[in-house]
C-alpha cells in the first residue's frame, strides 16, 4: 500500500497520519484522539491553531498500524460531529506550498497604473504624469506671474 504519510517504525509496523478537516470550534485534541481510538491504535492527535485555506479548523491523527487508518477513514469521513461534517483523508506533506510563500514586490522600475482602473498601460501612466506636470506649470505661472522654463514634458 503506497498511500498516506508513513513515519518510522512503531511496535513493528509503520505509523500513518490522517488529515481531519472541518472540526468544530469546541473540539479538543483529546476528543479527537478518543473519537478515532475506537477504530484503531492512535499514537498521536493534533489540532492546529490556524485554519485551512477554506477557513475551517483541521487536525491530524496518527495511527500505529497501517490497517487501522483506512478503516477509520472509511468510517469517519463525512461523520457529523458536534454539528460539523468532518472530512478525513490521508495527510499529504508538501513542504514548499506556494500559497504560504511571501509574494515578492515588483521592482522599482515598474510603475503601477494611476487611478481606479485595475489595468492600464504605460501610455496611460505617462499621459497622467503629463497632465499633472501641466497642472503644476499652470499653478506655478499663476502664482509667480511667469511661466517656468524648466518644466519637462515626457
Amino acid at each position: 500500500m503506497a498511500f498516506g504519510a508513513f513515519h518510522g517504525d512503531h511496535r513493528g509496523s509503520r505509523i500513518i497520519t490522517l488529515f481531519v478537516g472541518n472540526l468544530s470550534p469546541t473540539m479538543h485534541w483529546r476528543g479527537l484522539r478518543q473519537a478515532f481510538s475506537f477504530h484503531g491504535d492512535v499514537v498521536d492527535s493534533f489540532i492546529a491553531n490556524k485554519k485551512d485555506r477554506y477557513g475551517k479548523r483541521f487536525g491530524f491523527v496518527r495511527f500505529s498500524n497501517r490497517d487501522d487508518a483506512p478503516r477509520a477513514m472509511i468510517r469517519l469521513n463525512g461523520f457529523r460531529h458536534f454539528g460539523y461534517h468532518i472530512s478525513v483523508s490521508y495527510a499529504k506533506y508538501n513542504s514548499r506550498a506556494t500559497y504560504w510563500r511571501k509574494k515578492r514586490l515588483p521592482s522599482k522600475g515598474i510603475q503601477e497604473p494611476v487611478g481606479n482602473k485595475a489595468s492600464g498601460s504605460i501610455g496611460e501612466v505617462k499621459s497622467v504624469e503629463r497632465n499633472v506636470a501641466e497642472a503644476n506649470a499652470r499653478v506655478c505661472s499663476e502664482s509667480s506671474k511667469h511661466t517656468p522654463a524648466n518644466v519637462q514634458y515626457r
